[in-house]
């Protein structure tokens, strides 16, 4: 698949779907080169599901080599109504951007028991990149990462995970949470394993950092571990 021109730019090269609640599943996308998404892009409010789904060696001229997300609140702020990525592999993708695997702006998903390896980026957020869309200071507002491997992802910012402020120079109260549970960090090249914006949230839970070659440390600010999760 080459680049879909949509909205104004260049979108996904595999599918590009808008304010809808489209189910994919159990389908490959594969050497795709897209402008924002190498696979896939999603914009817009709304609950689509992506399952069991293979998602490898895709390229992003923008930023998410191979899933793109962006502008969808949620029902409030949480992640009721919103984006489900549950059972995939996201794998070998490159971006010339940011979230060689993943890239999310502005929108809150679930990404469940899901595989993000060996994925880069060029600026930043190797595995997984998220801006906005929490609510400063309140964990019940966000992203949430449940049951995933990221390994072996590389880039020269937050190797496995990046957290940022959407419009830091406009409006520094639209910062990244994210819920990180059950999950893995493993091997991840270039940089510190995580990174984030002091503005920025990251709640984690039973998860493991391990062998990464920016080193295995959680990052300093704003960070709440918990033990115990309900879900």
């Amino acid at each position: 698949g080459v680049p879909t021109p949509y909205d104004g730019g260049p979108k996904a090269g595999g599918l590009t779907f808008h304010l809808t609640n489209i189910v994919v599943r159990n389908c490959n996308f594969q050497g795709n080169r897209g402008g924002q998404g190498g696979a896939i892009y999603y914009g817009g409010r709304g609950h689509p599901l992506l399952e069991n789904c293979v998602i490898t060696e895709n390229h992003a001229d923008q930023d998410g080599g191979g899933i793109f997300l962006v502008n969808s609140p949620g029902l409030g702020g949480v992640a009721a109504d919103a984006p489900v990525i549950r059972g995939c592999t996201i794998a070998g993708n490159t971006t010339d951007g940011q979230g060689g695997g993943v890239f999310a702006w502005d929108i809150v998903f679930h990404l469940e028991d899901s595989i993000v390896a060996g994925n880069s980026a060029v600026l930043s957020g190797g595995g997984v990149f998220v801006a906005g869309y929490g609510i400063r200071f309140d964990p019940l507002t966000g992203a949430e990462i449940l049951r995933c491997t990221i390994a072996d992802n590389a880039a020269p910012g937050g190797a496995g995970l990046r957290l940022a402020v959407a419009l830091p120079d406009i409006d520094p109260e639209r910062p990244a949470n994210v819920r990180l549970v059950s999950s893995i960090v493993y091997c991840n090249r270039g940089s510190a394993p995580v990174l984030m914006t002091p503005a920025c949230l990251l709640t984690a839970g039973c998860c493991d950092l391990a062998g990464n070659g920016g080193g295995n440390l959680w990052p300093a600010a704003n960070m709440i571990t918990r033990f115990a999760w309900k879900r």
